[in-house]
């Protein structure tokens, strides 16, 4: 009985350790990237949304690599005047140069102004809703899965 207890706990670990081997890794070729917070979600006149992201990458080749951000607009009512108030919804912004890390902060600031397209004074008090779909490209072309925010509201 001791044997066939001994036996059973070589399979019992032998099995838990090629689980854990054959786990995801969060360090891939393929970027990897999380929402870790953002600062509020209504943001005020004059205010900045600041959105808190952390990347990891096998390679950590992301220094000078592309973020890319998306307005997702969830309101009903159509911007007013669109040929002098729409503003792209698709924004393509180039990381800095930093030393390779496999695993690091990116930091988002999108400004109020971006955010609110309802300067109509006919429409005062409605407010803006959106969330923002973000990826970021590396240096060899490789793109990350796309990470969402809840719902913001730049309020009138």
């Amino acid at each position: 009985q001791l044997c066939d207890m001994r036996i059973l706990l070589v399979l019992v670990a032998s099995t838990a350790i090629i689980l854990l081997a054959c786990g995801k890794n969060k360090f891939e070729t393929t970027p990897k990237l999380e929402i870790k917070s953002i600062n509020a979600e209504e943001i005020q006149p004059g205010g900045t949304l600041r959105v808190v992201m952390e990347y990891f990458d096998k390679e950590g080749d992301l220094s000078e690599g592309i973020l890319t951000y998306i307005r997702v607009r969830t309101n009903t009512i159509p911007i007013p005047n669109p040929t002098q108030n729409d503003k792209p919804d698709t924004i393509f912004a180039q990381l800095p140069k930093f030393p390779d890390k496999s695993q690091a902060e990116i930091v988002q600031n999108i400004s109020y102004n971006f955010m609110d397209e309802n300067n109509d004074p006919l429409s005062l008090g409605k407010n803006d809703t959106m969330y923002f779909r973000f990826t970021v490209t590396d240096k060899e072309g490789n793109a990350s899965d796309t990470v969402e925010t809840k719902l913001v509201t730049a309020v009138q």
